[in-house]
């Protein structure tokens, strides 16, 4: 069972997770691990899904970015809602395709509840909004 599960481990792509609040330094270590890994960066942060909204959420720019691609970031309209469940699923399926390919990966972000959703996703329940109680 623990050689299987060593196994699992050995074969399975590194991925890098680079966590922390805003103006810390985050997107530059972040492109710099991509670079050396020769990979892209999947964002978890709750605010950078949004289109149309760089102002007051730090949101890299296409310089900061340095031609790394950046996945998961302006993705959703500004008037839609996007749960902690729907990035999960969103970035599960993204991890799988770089796993498919044998690829590394570098996860940025300050969301530490979009991580969460994302690695332990029973965390998370699926539950339908109730919008007496909001």
């Amino acid at each position: 069972m623990a050689s299987s599960t060593a196994a699992t481990v050995q074969n399975t792509p590194l991925k890098v997770v680079v966590l922390g609040p805003t103006a810390t330094g985050k997107t530059a270590l972040g492109v710099a691990l991509a670079k050396a890994l020769q990979t892209d960066v999947i964002s978890f942060d709750s605010q950078l899904v949004y289109r149309e909204l760089a102002i007051g959420v730090a949101k890299p720019t296409e310089a900061e970015r340095q031609g790394v691609v950046h996945h998961l970031m302006d993705w959703v309209d500004p008037t839609q809602r996007c749960s902690a469940g729907t990035f999960a699923r969103k970035a599960t399926r993204l991890l799988a395709s770089f796993e498919a390919q044998q690829r590394p990966v570098v996860l940025v972000g300050g969301t530490g509840f979009y991580l969460r959703a994302l690695f332990d996703p029973g965390h998370v329940p699926p539950v339908a909004i109730n919008r007496n109680f909001r």
